[in-house]
């Protein structure tokens, strides 16, 4: 498998790259464990549960100008999330998803360039697949 770098990745939501001075993004998917141990059973046992997932999402504006992207993450809102962690390009791959934002922020340091991040959950089927032409 060929190396790739962060500086690759393009994240897209609601169809706008808030790419373009991105810093990190995250993303987590978890499942819960149920227990499902019986009287009799000298150990616990368990089975999958439902999945879940989350992530986060970190920009520098070195511009002045993330409006676009700052206005596309109201906390509350529901869209389709892309992430390409390679890029785009034919079979590259995607994750694909709806996010919730739940929360975001913006910093404005005396000192240094301006930050905005936001974090958000995933709702329902994260599809993995390779980005087709």
């Amino acid at each position: 498998m060929a190396a790739f770098r962060g500086k690759d990745v393009v994240v897209k939501y609601n169809a706008v790259n808030i790419s373009g001075e991105g810093r990190s993004v995250s993303f987590e998917q978890s499942a819960e464990t149920l227990d499902d141990t019986v009287y009799g059973d000298a150990n616990r046992t368990k089975i999958a549960g439902l999945l879940d997932g989350s992530g986060s999402f970190e920009a520098i504006d070195s511009t002045g100008d993330f409006t676009t992207a700052w206005d596309e993450i109201l906390p509350g809102a529901s869209a389709t999330m892309l992430i390409h962690p390679e890029g785009t390009g034919s079979s590259l791959r995607q994750l694909s998803f709806t996010a919730v934002i739940t929360t975001r922020s913006i910093s404005f340091p005396y000192d240094d360039l301006v930050t905005f991040s936001m974090a958000f959950e995933i709702s329902g089927v994260v599809d993995e697949t390779n980005q087709s032409a």
